[in-house]
């Protein structure tokens, strides 16, 4: 049987962290300081050019935010129907239980 290969693909809200950067009256190097990583870092988030839920996270609690402020969907590539439908509901369930 052939092994199935998937992959986890994220996607951010990077207009959100532009405009938080803007209202807060930092620069790009002003919340690489803060989160701890490089002003390039920051700028290669906002083109989407290097993206992780870590980066995203420190970005957020840097500015004061909670670490998923950014996160906007997260899709794992390479399932079939049914897996893809235990996963959503796995998903699903964490995100109630995360609510309360």
């Amino acid at each position: 049987m052939a092994r199935r290969h998937f992959r986890i693909a994220y996607q951010f809200n990077v207009q959100l962290l532009a405009d938080d950067i803007a209202r807060l009256g930092w620069m790009k190097i002003d919340l690489g300081r803060a989160a701890k990583v490089g002003p390039q870092a920051v700028g290669r988030f906002l083109r989407g050019e290097y993206q992780t839920p870590r980066m995203a996270a420190k970005f957020a609690k840097a500015m004061g935010f909670p670490a998923d402020r950014y996160l906007l969907d997260t899709v794992i590539v390479g399932l079939n129907k049914k897996q893809r439908q235990a996963f959503e509901e796995v998903l699903a369930d964490a995100k109630r239980k995360a609510a309360r």
